[in-house]
């Protein structure tokens, strides 16, 4: 800071404080799971900005020889839940470009997003929090959660306890359900930006299936799932850095009652991403201005494994690719993504037996602005994907193991244009266009088993269609939001994709006051479904309500009531209805 006759306006220090928000999922789903993420950093800023000339200007001299700036610990968590079996196509719409240590903000048009109404206002900072929240839900079901997270230096971690019981009404008479978790998370941050972290998880689930005659007893099954992630993220320069990450998940299925009762499966997924600086000399630029764009190099392993001792059969398979990706290039008024990958996967199956197949995937993206309140965003690619094991048999009910099932291979292009209106509207509209081989789908097992249910199978099918997206803050600390989507689907075999909607709409109402109350109105609308691919038959739509409302009584404690209320058939699969109103109470605890 210069001495002597120049002088500064003012200065600001912002500081980010202490915040935590917990999010309860809700009930549309009798098989969702909660999955709290939970977000620990060190955050300081400040920032210098200038008052009118009309004001009176400070001295430097007057100003402390000191500045001070505080450091203080930031903390989010939220309890979200698990996502309905779905497949890797669900369109998307890109909100915002994720930006990377050392990554320039200069390379991207500036891009403005409504403000957030939640903004609860809490406590000093300190460093643990406690959550515990136990209620009853009508009819027959009980609920509790459990999480307790810290910091000690720089060390820091969570432990999270879930479990859902349900009973035979609230599983329209197929007896008893259970879902019980334990988590843990471990962090350590031996430099600024470099951490290494350990999560793992421990998943079991009771349920019964309908049979297939009647006046049969329930069908059992007992499921295990085991994850573990670990994540180590070490700062190699001023302007580089890497990123080691290891996934294992370990599945198993118990039929209760056979002489051969198990499916087991393996999922263990290995990526290593380096991100170091790209000069690039822009053609638009005047003079010899260099922009240096961070460039990701980096390669995965992905290995699985199957076992289906009822039908003996078993399978393992291996993806290997490599990959560069640069997604700030510019380029006159655009900003450009630029990628490509190659791509080695291992396929296998009854009639061909083993396949090794080699593929190279481009990807192209540019967006730009037109004035202060249009952006267009235009995207294609190549895409080999592969679901996890938990997305399709753990986090979803009655579907048994395919080991044969093989990666999706797509093509897919994305045109988004979005309008921003300073901060508190926002609109999205976007339409998409996917080729997809092998997609992932649901289909009846047409086996003699003594339960309804069915399997993830792979088909190749088109789904174009298009999405409106609003974001809007109606008034101080009331916000809205409304996605509706609607596809067009064209199986080559068949006449329609099973079980997946044509028509989506979500809508999500929220009003917070901190301190006192916080309100939220959530709906659900699926389109109808067809049962299967050759005939007309289909689960009718439904709209699902989901109100909640949070009364802050004293301090560290809120009382709730919430519900779940469908309109129309709101069943997961043929045979398999869910409950169409319920109603939860309770007391949730913070500390």
């Amino acid at each position: 800071m210069a001495r002597g006759n120049k002088m500064i306006s003012s200065v600001v220090h912002s500081r980010f404080t202490f915040c935590a928000r917990f999010f309860r999922p809700p009930e549309g789903h009798i098989s969702r799971i909660i999955l709290p993420i939970i977000l620990f950093g060190l955050a300081t800023s400040a920032i210098y900005s200038q008052t009118p000339e009309s004001e009176e200007k400070l001295q430097a001299g007057d100003l402390p020889e000191v500045i001070r700036v505080q450091l203080t610990d930031t903390t989010q968590i939220a309890l979200e839940p698990r996502s309905r079996f779905n497949d890797s196509s669900e369109p998307k719409l890109t909100h915002a470009l994720a930006l990377y240590a050392k990554e320039r903000r200069w390379n991207l048009p500036p891009i403005l997003t409504p403000n957030k109404a939640i903004k609860p206002q809490p406590a000093s900072p300190k460093n643990y929090m406690l959550h515990l929240a136990a209620y009853p839900s009508l009819p027959d079901a009980f609920f509790y959660n459990v999480l307790l997270g810290g910091y000690l230096n720089e060390t820091r971690g969570f432990l999270h306890l879930n479990r859902r019981q349900l009973g035979d009404d609230r599983t329209e008479g197929r007896g008893d359900y259970s879902v019980d978790e334990i988590r843990g998370r471990g962090s350590y941050q031996y430099h600024e930006l470099s951490e290494i972290t350990l999560d793992a998880g421990l998943n079991l689930k009771d349920l019964e299936w309908l049979p297939s005659t009647v006046g049969n007893p329930n069908f059992q099954k007992e499921l295990q799932f085991f994850r573990s992630d670990l994540n180590w993220k070490q700062q190699i320069s001023d302007q580089s850095h890497s990123t080691l990450t290891l996934n294992a998940e370990l599945f198993r299925m118990t039929h209760v009652g056979e002489s051969k009762p198990t499916d087991e499966g393996a999922d263990l997924r290995f990526n290593y991403d380096m991100v170091f600086p790209l000069p690039f000399q822009n053609p638009f630029h005047i003079g010899n201005h260099v922009d240096l764009n961070p460039v990701h190099l980096g390669a995965d392993v992905e290995y699985f494994s199957a076992t289906d001792e009822r039908l003996e059969r078993d399978i393992w398979g291996t993806i290997f690719r490599v990959y560069i990706r640069d997604s700030f290039t510019t380029f006159g008024p655009f900003v450009l993504g630029l990628g490509a990958e190659g791509v080695s996967f291992r396929e296998r199956d009854d009639v061909d037996g083993d396949k090794t197949r080699l593929q190279f995937n481009p990807y192209f993206a540019a967006t730009t602005n037109f004035g202060k309140k249009w952006t267009v965003h235009l995207q294609g690619q190549r895409a080999t994907h592969r679901s996890k094991l938990s997305a399709l048999y753990f986090n979803t009910d009655y579907i048994s193991l395919n080991p044969f099932l093989r990666p999706e291979k797509m093509w897919k292009g994305r045109a988004l244009l979005k309008y921003h209106l300073n901060k508190r509207f926002e609109v999205n509209v976007a339409g998409f266009a996917k080729r997809i081989k092998d997609l992932v789908v649901l289909e009846r097992f047409a086996l003699d088993v003594p339960e309804l249910t069915w399997i993830p199978t792979n088909i190749d099918a088109s789904v174009y269609g298009g999405q409106l997206d609003i974001v809007l803050q109606i008034a101080n600390r009331l916000d809205a939001q409304l996605q509706y989507t609607h596809e067009f689907h064209e199986p080559e075999v068949g006449k329609q994709i099973a079980y997946r909607p044509k028509d989506l709409i979500d809508i999500k109402i929220v009003h917070y006051v901190p301190g006192v109350y916080r309100v939220e109105l959530g709906g659900e609308f699926r389109g109808a479904r067809h049962v299967n691919a050759e005939t007309d038959e289909t689960l009718e739509s439904y709209f699902l309500l989901r109100p909640k409302v949070n009364k802050t009584i004293v301090d560290h404690i809120d009382v709730f009531v919430s519900g779940t209320f469908a309109i129309g058939e709101y069943a997961l699969l043929q045979g398999y209805e869910l409950s169409q109103s319920n109603v939860d109470f309770g007391i949730e605890l913070r500390f």
